[in-house]
């Protein structure tokens, strides 16, 4: 693990400089120091030393899109491309967990993992045709999974997805972290409606989005409810998912955001022991948070790269606050530290990464060579294949609006030292 001898270095770890204004500022922001663990601006800086007691752990949320429809209604588009793709970034990009949704289909899971990854769990599925809720996690340590899906009964398309809930118990060497993936319901797929008069069609708008939300707090509340059975308290609990709330959009969202705020503000565990969970954002993120629209949330001038890994980032550190949380919908809520815990966390700033869809090598689109959508282009280029790549790669690109998913990926890494 790289050493960070100085404060500066630590400061740019962890944030930003431009929010550490003074050496107290620095420790307000360290997470793993609570009341019962003075503000050390030495134990601070060796944490960051490196020691066998030590790690630092790359993680990452994703909603993938990669949905399977029935007979093709409803699918993604280029599923097994964007699979491998997407499978190629997590690995490049060097991720020790990775914690995605909406890879339903095992032929996808097994693009995504190949090498990387030695352990790996998936959400629950049905007991007939083995359809999985999508939830999928990836670790580079051991991890033993535990699974709930929702009792909460709700509408197509949601119903074929057998949404639930994911625990994966990671084994981090120094000590172990649970991490809870979930994905909440989203909406109401009901036959078009004729022409309504405007305040007619603004009440069953309003209808809709209620009965989506007391959905989304009943399996908010099965959430909370389940890590007060399976979540040991020697552990740290990570929270990460696709929510389907957006903090900025209408009452009722607004009602369930802050619903999911006090569920996970505290919780009781069978011990008697309560526990509170923040939203990670909220606390380590940048001006802007959306996360469901790549085209809106971070467009090409709205990019960082960044000098050691090369990985972009959105621009989150932005005087613009315009719609600060609008189409925020995916979120990581972190545990505040306990006295029971065996290691202390640290996080470093929170990142929203967009996943660019690569231009394609012919390699890459060769078996497309039999697809009437694309037969023409090869005959008219068949003695320039790097011609029939570029072009079929812009079409394949396009489709997907530039992006491998609908969704922005959600980064951060952990410092986590034993205690």
């Amino acid at each position: 693990m790289k050493t960070r001898n100085s404060i500066r270095e630590i400061a740019q770890w962890m944030d930003d400089l431009s929010s550490v204004n003074s050496l107290r500022s620095l420790a307000n922001q360290h997470r793993g120091i609570n009341s019962n663990n003075n503000y050390s601006l030495r134990n601070i800086v060796d944490r960051h030393n490196g020691s066998i007691n030590s790690k630092e752990i790359s993680f990452l949320f994703y909603n993938t899109w990669l949905i399977d429809g029935i007979i093709g209604i409803l699918s993604a588009p280029w599923l097994s491309i964007r699979a491998e793709l997407i499978g190629r970034e997590i690995r490049n990009s060097f991720y020790d967990i990775a914690v995605l949704c909406e890879v339903f289909e095992d032929d996808y899971r097994k693009l995504i993992k190949k090498q990387r990854f030695h352990h790996d769990a998936i959400g629950p599925v049905w007991t007939i045709g083995n359809v999985s809720s999508g939830l999928y996690t990836l670790s580079k340590f051991p991890l033993k999974d535990q699974r709930h899906r929702f009792v909460e009964k709700v509408t197509v398309p949601d119903s074929l997805s057998n949404k639930g809930i994911l625990l994966t118990t990671i084994d981090l060497g120094i000590g172990k972290i649970d991490v809870f993936s979930t994905h909440l319901f989203f909406g109401i797929s009901d036959p078009p409606m004729p022409p309504l008069p405007g305040n007619v069609e603004q009440q069953v708008s309003q209808l809709i989005l209620l009965q989506r939300t007391n959905i989304q707090i009943a399996q908010l509340k099965e959430l909370t409810k389940f890590i007060k059975e399976k979540h040991n308290p020697k552990h740290v609990v990570i929270v990460a998912g696709d929510m389907n709330i957006n903090p900025s959009r209408s009452q009722e969202n607004g009602q369930a955001y802050e619903k999911m705020k006090t569920l996970f503000s505290s919780i009781t565990l069978k011990n008697g022991e309560k526990i509170s969970l923040e939203d990670l954002w909220k606390i380590k993120g940048g001006k802007k948070g959306g996360t469901n629209t790549p085209t809106k949330g971070c467009a090409l001038d709205k990019r960082d790269k960044d000098s050691t890994s090369g990985i972009i980032y959105c621009s989150d550190n932005t005087v613009d606050t315009s719609n600060y949380d609008e189409g925020r919908i995916d979120y990581i809520f972190v545990q505040k530290p306990t006295e029971s815990h065996d290691i202390i966390i640290d996080f470093s700033r929170m990142k929203r990464r967009p996943f660019p869809f690569p231009a394609l090598k012919f390699e890459e689109i060769k078996h497309l060579m039999t697809d009437l959508r694309f037969k023409r282009i090869f005959a008219t280029y068949k003695n320039d294949p790097e011609k029939i790549a570029s072009i079929i790669s812009e079409i394949i690109k396009n489709t997907c609006d530039g992006h491998l998913s609908d969704h922005l990926g959600l980064d951060v890494k952990l410092m986590v030292n034993k205690k």
